[in-house]
């Protein structure tokens, strides 16, 4: 057996087993089982990549200079929906040495962080699989990287991108564990939520210098609709952080957390289903779109429930000035409310493509 097919049939077995394991066991039995299963195929696509193994049809299609064929690994759409397994099991893997036996609440975000790798391993087998072996195929080089994708700070801002929307997911089912953020959630949702911002912080601003030298002064990088997509997650983690240091917030802070992952999923279905078209080319795939527009739909609807769920049974009251309450209400109600614009300007090319089809086809009717 190749090292190719070892590192493909290593994907699932981690991942089943750590949802089936005895709960009398510590959490990280099954997080560390499922961590270095999928650590397994990363690293096999990295060794596909760094000699150049044209057998492999994902190699084939990215190739390109030595660094540029590293950096394949993830930023294509294969690689980067192995990254979006590989990253919620790292998560998990890390909660789980914080986490005691008994806490149920750490236990649900570290089995919420693998259900998502849990989700994407079969969308990767179905209809993303990495490891494709060439059988009389000819394509195009560079089929899905656009060469003004060449830039070492392009090519390293993806993974960074990754794990700040992935972050999310612990906040997301800390908020989900709990009818309300207590006092002892504040930490942990904190901590997540900096490290959340922090990673998009350090991949969005690579992308802004990679706009202004590569586009030039005309080329604002806020135009792109893949960089708009992670700017806000960004955007509401930075109202978290205001909203999570206050009693009076927890609800609000609740539904941040909640909010965060949708649109974290939200921006991934857009750009890889086809409906937005971005400067740095992404593979785009009808069949594809349809499974993560399902899955958004799920998150959604389960982060909707949840809230519902919280709102019903919160009931914290704790006094404090009402000057403070006040300024950071706002603070955070203004920071919540610029997605919307953001999502308006992202989606506005894909609505006016679709108007101009429609009218296309009425005058040919």
């Amino acid at each position: 057996m190749s090292i190719t097919e070892f590192a493909h049939y290593s994907l699932f077995p981690g991942l089943f087993v750590a949802f089936t394991y005895n709960k009398k066991q510590p959490p990280a039995f099954g997080a560390a089982l499922s961590f270095f299963c999928i650590l397994i195929p990363f690293l096999g696509l990295s060794f596909c990549h760094i000699p150049n193994n044209l057998s492999n049809y994902n190699v084939l299609t990215a190739n390109a200079p030595f660094f540029y064929q590293i950096s394949g690994t993830w930023s294509n759409h294969e690689g980067s929906i192995l990254s979006w397994c590989w990253i919620p099991s790292f998560y998990g893997f890390l909660l789980s040495y914080r986490a005691k036996s008994h806490n149920v609440s750490k236990e649900q975000r570290i089995s919420g962080a693998l259900g998502i790798a849990l989700f994407f391993s079969p969308f990767l087998s179905a209809s993303s699989d990495p490891f494709v072996r060439n059988v009389f195929v000819c394509t195009e080089p560079l089929a899905e990287s656009n060469p003004v994708s060449q830039d070492p700070i392009s090519a390293i801002h993806p993974p960074f991108i990754y794990a700040g929307d992935v972050a999310n997911t612990t906040t997301s089912f800390t908020a989900g564990a709990n009818t309300v953020v207590s006092d002892q959630d504040q930490e942990p949702i904190h901590i997540w939520i900096l490290t959340c911002r922090l990673f998009l912080t350090v991949g969005i601003s690579p992308g802004s210098w990679w706009a202004h030298h590569e586009l030039g002064r005309g080329g604002w990088w806020f135009r792109d609709p893949v960089e708009n997509a992670s700017f806000m997650p960004r955007v509401l983690a930075t109202a978290c952080i205001h909203s999570v240091i206050l009693p009076r917030l927890h609800s609000f802070t609740s539904l941040l957390n909640i909010l965060t992952l949708p649109c974290c999923v939200l921006g991934t279905s857009s750009i890889r289903s086809g409906l937005l078209a971005p400067v740095h080319s992404s593979a785009t795939d009808d069949t594809r779109g349809i499974f993560l527009w399902r899955f958004f739909l799920f998150i959604t609807g389960i982060s909707m429930i949840l809230f519902y769920q919280m709102k019903q049974q919160a009931s914290v009251h704790i006094t404090h000035k009402k000057e403070m309450v006040v300024a950071r209400s706002t603070l955070v109600h203004l920071l919540h409310s610029a997605p919307a614009p953001l999502w308006y300007g992202i989606i506005s090319p894909a609505n006016h493509s679709i108007k101009e089809k429609h009218l296309v086809l009425k005058r040919h009717q």
